[in-house]
């Protein structure tokens, strides 16, 4: 239980905890000691810690999105499914299965290449040089993993949106 000792209790120490947050520099891309002070709350909200909130989310023109990874571990630690799994990992697509606990059948999704750039609005030099075109697996797998996620277990999510999806 030590590690509660570090969270915020009231509402005075979350303000006090966000502005030396934002002092210390590792926040201050979300701008203001109350936007990181918001991003403690909404991670609190979901049952994450300061912290985790903190590298959790990311403000993507002025909206918030959560990191992918941190989407599927969400689902993965509500004990709400059987198996979370990446059934294939490529630079041309990805696929995750899930099979929610309580269901028959598993959810299979698949995010490919062309599904991203059909979703790109930028030209084609902001293309290669965005994460797409530096590590399209990587990419493909965010973004599968994610979709599924709010697919299967919106409950979960609570339509959280990760970084990837706003480019």
């Amino acid at each position: 239980e030590w590690e509660k000792q570090l969270e915020p209790r009231t509402m005075q120490q979350a303000v006090q905890l966000a502005g030396l947050m934002f002092l210390a520099r590792l926040f201050s891309a979300y701008g203001t000691p109350e936007a990181v002070l918001s991003t403690i709350l909404a991670g609190r909200e979901i049952g994450l810690p300061a912290m985790a909130s903190l590298r959790g989310f990311h403000i993507i023109d002025g909206k918030p999105a959560f990191a992918a990874d941190l989407i599927r571990a969400l689902v993965l630690s509500s004990g709400k499914a059987e198996y979370f799994d990446i059934a294939e990992r490529t630079n041309e697509k990805a696929t995750f299965i899930t099979l929610r606990k309580g269901r028959a059948k598993p959810v299979e999704l698949t995010f490919t290449i062309d599904d991203g750039k059909m979703a790109w609005a930028k030209d084609e030099k902001a293309w290669k040089t965005s994460g797409w075109g530096r590590n399209p697996a990587d990419m493909c797998v965010a973004r599968a993993g994610a979709k599924l996620a709010r697919l299967v277990y919106p409950d979960v999510v609570a339509g959280l949106y990760a970084p990837e999806e706003f480019a």
